[in-house]
C-alpha cells in the first residue's frame, strides 16, 4: 500500500477506499494496522472503505478489512461493461484490456468457471434477454437476406433452412448445370448454389 499525501478536509460522507493489494504474498509484520493507521492520520473526516485483495480471497486478520478476490474484480467489471449503456471508448478499453489480463495471468479456469455461474445466477433475466436478443438479430440478417435474393430476378431461392440460406443463380440453369447426381444436398438437383451460413456471431458464403 502506497503512502498518500494529506487529503483536504472533507464531509464524514467522502468515501477513502484502501486497497492491500497481495497477489503472490501474505500479510506480514501487523501491516493491516499500520495501514489503517495511516489512513485515519492523512484522511481524516473521510469514510473508511478497508480492502485485502488476492487471489482466491484470504480472509483478513484485522476485522476492519474485508477480503475481495480477483475473481470479485473480474465480475463487477464484466457486469459494469455489460449495464452501462454509455462508456467512454478509452475507459471501456482500458478494462476490456484489465479483464483480458486478469483472465490470463490471475484468474484460474475454476474460478472463471465459478464466476459465470455467479453472474447469471445473479443476473439471469438480463443475460437471458442479451441472448433472445442476439437470436433476433440472427433472425434479422436471415430475413434481410431473403428478401434481398428474392427482390433480385437473377437468384431464386433453393431449398433454404434455418441455417444454410441457399439460392441459385438462374442463367446458370441449363444442361449441365442442373442434373446434379449427388443426392441430399438441395432437391433442384442444381449442380452450383450459392450458401450463406446464418450463425448469431458470424455469416459465411
Amino acid at each position: 500500500m502506497a503512502q498518500y499525501r494529506p487529503a483536504p478536509s472533507l464531509s464524514i460522507e467522502s468515501p477513502c477506499i484502501a486497497i492491500e493489494n497481495k497477489l503472490d504474498s501474505i500479510e506480514h509484520s501487523n501491516q493491516l494496522q499500520r495501514y489503517k493507521d495511516i489512513v485515519a492520520l492523512q484522511y481524516p473526516g473521510w469514510k473508511h472503505v478497508f480492502l485485502l485483495l488476492s487471489r482466491h480471497g484470504v480472509v483478513a486478520t484485522h476485522e476492519s478489512f474485508v477480503s475481495v478476490s480477483y475473481a470479485d474484480v473480474a465480475e463487477a467489471l464484466e457486469i459494469e461493461l455489460a449495464v452501462r449503456g454509455r462508456l467512454d471508448p478509452s475507459v471501456r478499453v482500458a478494462i476490456e484490456h484489465y479483464l483480458r489480463l486478469l483472465r490470463r495471468h490471475v484468474v484460474d479456469d475454476s474460478q472463471i468457471a465459478e464466476l459465470c455461474r455467479r453472474i447469471y445466477q445473479r443476473h439471469k433475466q438480463a443475460i437471458d434477454l442479451i441472448v433472445a436478443h442476439s437470436r433476433r438479430t440472427k433472425d434479422d440478417i436471415y430475413a434481410y437476406l431473403v428478401k434481398l435474393i428474392e427482390s433480385d430476378g437473377r437468384f431464386a431461392l433453393d431449398d433454404p433452412t434455418k441455417t444454410f440460406l441457399r439460392s441459385a443463380f438462374l442463367r446458370w440453369d441449363g444442361p449441365g448445370f442442373d442434373e446434379a447426381t449427388t443426392r441430399g444436398w438441395v432437391s433442384s438437383k442444381r449442380h452450383m448454389i450459392f450458401e450463406f451460413v446464418v450463425a448469431p456471431d458470424h455469416l459465411k458464403l
